[in-house]
């Protein structure tokens, strides 16, 4: 009986003389792929391999005591342009350019659930926006 160290990696010259299929019947024969060549596995499905569609909400944004909707919004939208539309929101429905803080740019603070939202680089998703939620600016 081998001991369990002596098992060592022998040349596949021997594996194959070693072998119990000695009936010769697939002598002269070559064995077909189990996936034909570019084939990586089963085909891609539109459902499974499609990214997540992302579905469109409204807010609600008080400004300036008036209580607006916003509809049209994703978890992609930034804060900057969620900022851009209240201020044409604000912009029309005042006529007024708006109040200008330093630098000649509009200032504007959006608070939702007690939270100011800022940089405006950053996405409504970051802050758990969600559909009805209110906005204060």
């Amino acid at each position: 009986m081998p001991s369990l160290f002596s098992l060592a990696r022998r040349p596949a010259a021997a594996v194959e003389k070693d072998s119990d299929d000695d009936d010769g019947e697939d002598a002269g024969r070559i064995a077909a792929p189990l996936l034909e060549e570019g084939d990586g596995g089963p085909a891609p499905s539109p459902l499974r391999d499609a990214p997540p569609a992302e579905e469109s909400f409204s807010v609600r944004v008080k400004l300036n005591g008036t209580d607006h909707t916003l509809a049209g919004l994703t978890p992609r939208t930034t804060v900057g342009e969620l900022k851009a539309r209240i201020l044409a929101l604000r912009d029309g429905a005042d006529g007024a350019e708006g109040r200008r803080g330093g630098g000649g740019r509009p200032y504007l603070r959006l608070i939702h659930r007690g939270r100011m939202m800022a940089p405006d680089s950053s996405r409504g998703d970051r802050y758990g926006l969600a559909d009805g939620d209110v906005v204060h600016a």
